[in-house]
């Protein structure tokens, strides 16, 4: 056992927890053409259980990560808009318990792990050029969704927030 003798409870309370780590990851991925296995891989090597993606994506790719024994979840409008999507590994794809999806630009997964319930967003905003009114549109969806998130659920908000960063700001 590590640490001192005076701090045994403590220690093994660490060694739970790090049972119950969640690796995530988020990607911005532009297209997945070509790249499937280079997600599948690093998923494996990097040993995350959640991977949040941005851009274009679709069902032929969720059927290759079914044969890895990975989920693919995606929100799609049609085929010109971007679109997100989160992966989830074998062991936690059976805990996901609901899914929901606000427009293509917003989607949750619920999963239970032990005790806990977590909401995972997969978000992606809207980008700079446009229009202001789509923007707060978007924002006040995220808050109002979030908002409705029970206190006693964890929330971990993952994707392309769009941040751009000028002088004058």
């Amino acid at each position: 056992m590590q640490g001192f003798s005076h701090n045994r409870g403590r220690v093994m309370e660490k060694k739970n927890v790090m049972k119950n780590r969640i690796r995530i990851t988020t990607w911005n991925i532009e297209t997945l053409t070509g790249k499937s296995m280079e997600v599948i891989d690093i998923m494996i090597r990097r040993k995350n259980n959640i991977l949040y993606l941005q851009e274009k994506m679709g069902r032929r790719y969720g059927e290759l990560l079914d044969n890895f024994g990975f989920k693919l979840w995606y929100s799609r409008v049609n085929k010109t808009r971007n679109e997100i999507g989160i992966i989830v590994d074998g062991p936690m794809k059976d805990d996901i318990v609901q899914v929901t999806r606000k427009a293509y630009r917003i989607m949750t997964l619920k999963l239970i792990l032990g005790r806990k319930t977590i909401k995972i967003f997969s978000i992606y905003a809207p980008q700079i050029g446009l229009d202001e009114s789509i923007k707060a549109k978007f924002w006040e969806d995220l808050d109002k969704f979030i908002s409705s998130v029970p206190q006693e659920e964890q929330i971990f908000i993952g994707g392309d927030l769009n941040g751009h960063v000028r002088r004058d700001n």
